[in-house]
């Protein structure tokens, strides 16, 4: 527990810090949802373009390939 006076003297006014949705919601504050780790912390936007991926389906290539290979009898 700190005191918001302790809080306002050490941080600049447009300081962003990190609250919890619950407390947000009671005290009707919108923010921006993050996405966090035991490393790191990011805007819940930024880390659905990091999850993107491209899906490619492998059942529609031209022609059909076999692999080379080789076989030494020794």
């Amino acid at each position: 527990m700190v005191p918001l006076t302790e809080l306002t003297s050490k941080l600049p006014s447009g300081a962003i810090i990190v609250v919890s949705r619950k407390f947000c919601e009671s005290m009707g504050i919108e923010g921006q949802p993050v996405v966090s780790t035991p490393t790191m912390m990011m805007p819940l936007a930024t880390a659905a373009k990091a999850n993107a991926v491209q899906v490619t389906d492998l059942n529609e290539s031209e022609k059909e390939t076999t692999p080379d290979f080789s076989v030494d009898n020794w």
